[in-house]
Formats: C-alpha cells, sequence, structure tokens
C-alpha cells in the first residue's frame, strides 16, 4: 500500500498535477511515519524526499527544504544503504534548493556533507550523487565567480570517475568537462576550454544514450562559442554545421534546443562576417523547425530567431521587414510570463522604436518606448531594468534634439533640456553601467551650463563604452546643430586623446 501511494504521486508528478501528488505523499507519512520496518522506512523517506522535489517545482523551496531536513532527521544514522542514498539526495537537493535561493554558502556545505559523508561510498547510487554534489559544488563557486575553485571540483569528478563505465557517471563527467569549459571561458583561457570541450567529444563522441548525445551536442555549440570569441568564425560555423549533421533530426527536446542554438549561432557568425543573407536563412531555418513549438526552451529560440533576423535586416537597411520581424516577436511572445521571453519582447520594442526613429517616424517610435515603460517600468530583473533604460535614453535623446531645434526659444530650449536630463537619470537608476546614458547625460549637463563635472562624466562613460561611444558622441552632436556642440566637441576630443595618451 504505502508503496502503491509513492508510486501514484511519482505518476502524478509527472502530470504535472503537483499538489495531488503531494497528497499522496502525506497520505504516506500519515500512515506509515512510524513504522519499524526497514521497508517502510524506505518508503516513508522517499514520500519526504518526492515531496520536496514536487514543493521544489512549485517554487515553494522553504517548505521542500523542511522535507528534505526531515529525511535528515528521521534517516541521517540509518546504516542500510537503501535509506542512506535518500539522505545523500536530500542533501543534494536541499543544496540545490539553498542555491536557487541565492543562499550560496549555505548550499556549499550541504554539497560538502554529502561529500563527507558518503565520498568513500561503493555503491553506485551513492557514487553518482557524490558526483552530482561536486559538480553543483562546482557551479554553485563558478555563480560566485570563485571559478578556480570551482574547476578544483570538475577536476575531482573526473579523477574520481573518470573511468566509470555507468552512465549515469559518465554523465556527470561530461557535465564536469563541460562547465570546466566554461569555467575557462569565462577566465578567457579560451583554448583550455576548447580542449575540454574536445574531450568530451573524445569521450562520448560514439555515445547513443540520449542524455549523452546532449552533452556532444552542447560540447560542439560551446566549442563554436569559444572560437567565434577568438574571431576563429569559420571554425565556429564549423561547429555548428557538425551540430546539424549530427542532431538535426533528433525528435528530443533537448537535442532540438541545442540544434537551434547552433543554427542561431551559426546566424550570428555569419552577420559578422557581413555574410547577412546567409545568416537570416539561419533564423528562418530555426524558425520553419521550432516554429509551432510549445516548449518554453524552444519558443525562447524563436523568438530570439525573429529578433536577430530583424537586426539582421535592419543593418541591410530594409527596415519595413525588420519592423515586421519585431512585431511577430510582439504577437507571438507579448503575453508571456517567462523573463526570457518578456526580454525578447522588450528588446523587440526597443527596436522597433530605433527603427521607426531612423524612418523619421518619430512619435511611432516613441510610443515604442513608452510601450517598454509602461509593461516592464517596474520590473525587476537586470535583462529587463536594462531595456527599461534604453528605453528611456531613447526617450530623452529625442526630447534633447526637440530641445536643441527650438534653442532660440530659451523656455523651450530650457523646459527640453530638463526633461531630456530626468529621463536620462531614470535610465540611470535602470542602469547604471549603460554608457550611452552615461554619454547622454555628460552632453545634457554640457547643453545646460553646467560643465564643472563635464569632463569627468565623459571619461567615465568612455572607460565602459570605448571607441564606439567617441564616435557616437560625436555624431550626436552633428545633429540639429547648435553654437555650443562646437565646444562640445573640442571637450570630447581632448578627453578621448587623453584618455589613449595615458593608455600609451
Amino acid at each position: 500500500m504505502a508503496k502503491a501511494l509513492v508510486n501514484k504521486g511519482v505518476r502524478l508528478g509527472e502530470m504535472e498535477r503537483r499538489q495531488e501528488a503531494i497528497d499522496c505523499y502525506e497520505e504516506v507519512l500519515g500512515r506509515f511515519g512510524d513504522a519499524k520496518e526497514v521497508s517502510l522506512r524506505e518508503t516513508v523517506a522517499m514520500a519526504l524526499f518526492n515531496k520536496g522535489n514536487r514543493l521544489g517545482e512549485m517554487e515553494r523551496r522553504q517548505e521542500a527544504i523542511d522535507c528534505y531536513e526531515e529525511v535528515l532527521s528521521r534517516f541521517g544514522d540509518a546504516k542500510e544503504v537503501s535509506l542512506r542514498e535518500p539522505v545523500a539526495k536530500a542533501l543534494v537537493n536541499k543544496g540545490n534548493r539553498l542555491g536557487e535561493m541565492e543562499r550560496r554558502q549555505e548550499a556549499i556545505d550541504c554539497y560538502e556533507q554529502a561529500l563527507s559523508r558518503f565520498g568513500d561510498a561503493k555503491e553506485v547510487s551513492l557514487r553518482e550523487t557524490v558526483a552530482i554534489a561536486l559538480v553543483n559544488k562546482g557551479n554553485t563557486l563558478g555563480e560566485m565567480e570563485r571559478r578556480q575553485e570551482a574547476i578544483d571540483c570538475y577536476e575531482q569528478v573526473l579523477s574520481r570517475f573518470g573511468d566509470a563505465k555507468e552512465v549515469s557517471l559518465r554523465e556527470q563527467v561530461a557535465m564536469a568537462l563541460f562547465n570546466k569549459g566554461n569555467r575557462l571561458g569565462e577566465m578567457e583561457r579560451r583554448q583550455e576550454a576548447i580542449d575540454c570541450y574536445e574531450e568530451v567529444l573524445s569521450r562520448l563522441g560514439d555515445a547513443k544514450e540520449v542524455s549523452l548525445r546532449e552533452w556532444v551536442a552542447k560540447a560542439l555549440v560551446n566549442k563554436g562559442v569559444r572560437l567565434g570569441e577568438m574571431e576563429r568564425r569559420q571554425e565556429a560555423i564549423d561547429c555548428y554545421e557538425e551540430v546539424l549533421g549530427r542532431f538535426g533530426d533528433a525528435k528530443e527536446v533537448s537535442l532540438r534546443e541545442t540544434v537551434a542554438m547552433a543554427l542561431f549561432n551559426k546566424g550570428n557568425r555569419l552577420g559578422e562576417m557581413e555574410r547577412r543573407q546567409e545568416a537570416i536563412d539561419c533564423y528562418e531555418e530555426v524558425l520553419s523547425r521550432l516554429g509551432d513549438a510549445k516548449e518554453v526552451s524552444l519558443r525562447e529560440q524563436v523568438a530570439m530567431a525573429l529578433f536577430n533576423k530583424g537586426s539582421t535586416l535592419g543593418e541591410m537597411e530594409r527596415r519595413q521587414e525588420a519592423i515586421d520581424c519585431y512585431e511577430q516577436v510582439l504577437s507571438r511572445f507579448g503575453d508571456a510570463k517567462e523573463v526570457s521571453l518578456r526580454e525578447q519582447v522588450a528588446k523587440a520594442l526597443v527596436n522597433k522604436g530605433n527603427t521607426l526613429g531612423e524612418m523619421e517616424r518619430r512619435q511611432e517610435a516613441i510610443d515604442c518606448y513608452e510601450q517598454v515603460l509602461s509593461r516592464f517600468g517596474d520590473a525587476k530583473e537586470v535583462s529587463l531594468r536594462e531595456q527599461v533604460a534604453m528605453a528611456l535614453n531613447s526617450i530623452g535623446f529625442d526630447l534633447l534634439l526637440e530641445s536643441k531645434r527650438a534653442w532660440s526659444d530659451e523656455d523651450l530650449r530650457t523646459r527640453g533640456l530638463v526633461a531630456a536630463e530626468a529621463r536620462f537619470s531614470r535610465a540611470r537608476e535602470q542602469d547604471p553601467n549603460d554608457y550611452f546614458v552615461l554619454g547622454n547625460l555628460a552632453y545634457v549637463n554640457f547643453l545646460s551650463g553646467r560643465r564643472e563635472l563635464v569632463s569627468e562624466m565623459l571619461q567615465r562613460a568612455f572607460e565602459l563604452g570605448g571607441e564606439e561611444l567617441y564616435k557616437e558622441t560625436i555624431k550626436d552632436s552633428e545633429k540639429n546643430t547648435v553654437p555650443e556642440d562646437a565646444e562640445f566637441r573640442v571637450l570630447v576630443e581632448k578627453v578621448w586623446a587623453e584618455m589613449q595618451a595615458q593608455k600609451s
């Protein structure tokens, strides 16, 4: 009866009927929680563990942690392997939930407890949990930017389990190699990162198991990413094409997602090589393959492909077609709740506004930016706040240009500059490191006659934005020119020249 209830809970969980699953596990606890027989204690441990997992999926993380802690308090001293297994898993999953709550050091403490308690275990199930603990400890250290310590964890996985034959352990080895490569890439040790990805390919390239094929596909994609960062673009494209050749017909969602990433990245590299029509062809292939997908991970790829197709069309001055792409993003994903999709919607609105501005359809452009503010103005996520900052910056710059057009009217000019500065200041609150915003704040201060801090503000902006911002600042000062612009350009050139002299 107890096992039947647990199994019923498992099935309900698979059907995403999580509360009903939890009800099953609670019935097990109510009926059998005080049982002494080992077989029933195993089932109680499993019910508590699974209840924690379902609560975690429902983002009720503290309740999930409470379940894992109850596993530890009830069974932490058990000698039977069948009970030691859920204890080990409970420690790891407690760590996972703490990590999701950004309580990273506590998460690491859980992983280390799992390692100290079970690190010498011989049973495959416990060895697998030890490997997972090491990988997850490494991942958490990576999130804390303690990258070398993270790499040390991954290397422990390789030294302990590198020769394992069991698929579950080979998966952890692949994950460790892949993540070691990612950390090395973040440290700009790109060739070493590529070596890690190539080791995944040499170890698992012929694997038939889907769980291992996934890591091969991901390793090829990330090898391509690192090669792209090294400006070895054709080699990067070769990696992406190898993904398409090997996995292009795969049915599994995880592999379809990686194939889409390969196509998307191939398009990006082709765009950098100014082979824009070929880039668009890649984005369109993503759309034709995944356009009707329901899975969030695949819908993300569709949204990104539409956005980048629009950006590329914009670079080709096919502006109305670009706008059509952005509008498709809005119509398809405008009501999405997922942050990753909301980000693409915000970006599409910003770029639609920018494109309309290039077509001198100013009011329509402003309407787009205002939509960003009304939809995402209260967002907490950094990626969305960045788009809000861009929208505010664009509205502010339009107001600044309007004030320059009315320069001879002191009242209109002053009101325009004050309104522009207010938007730039709000933009800076949203994204303090947006160098275009910092540059515009320097510009509006100069035009407003408050020049004492402008050199310092320009220097800070150029430190972040480099030559790109320097050139754009000069261009901006040449729009709707007023007498003060010539003096501003002299100051810009002076600050830039001094910064270059300091470098040399």
